[in-house]
């Protein structure tokens, strides 16, 4: 008895290589269709992290400089504020 040659199947649905141009472009398991991602460039490499205590390289804001002293004036004259408010209303 001879085997016939089984046919191949189409692959599975998903993001191939657009056979038209660069990109990808979605197979629905049967045909190609209008879907299609443009080619991305490929990501920066990132940058290796800094020692603790090391300056900032050049070019980059320092943000974080420990400036906290306005959180506990702004608590202040919130108090002061209502205070001053509670002291009106009872004097009148």
């Amino acid at each position: 008895m001879t085997q016939q040659p089984t046919p191949s199947l189409p692959p599975p649905p998903g993001w191939y290589p657009d056979p038209t141009g660069p990109g990808l472009r979605w197979w629905d398991g049967y045909r190609w269709t209008e879907h299609a991602q443009a080619a991305t460039p490929p990501a920066a490499p990132a940058a290796p992290p800094l020692a603790p205590g090391a300056p900032l390289p050049s070019g980059v804001p320092e943000i974080h400089k420990q400036k906290w002293w306005h959180i506990p004036l702004l608590v202040v004259l919130g108090v002061a504020s209502t205070l001053g408010w509670v002291v009106l209303q009872f004097l009148s």
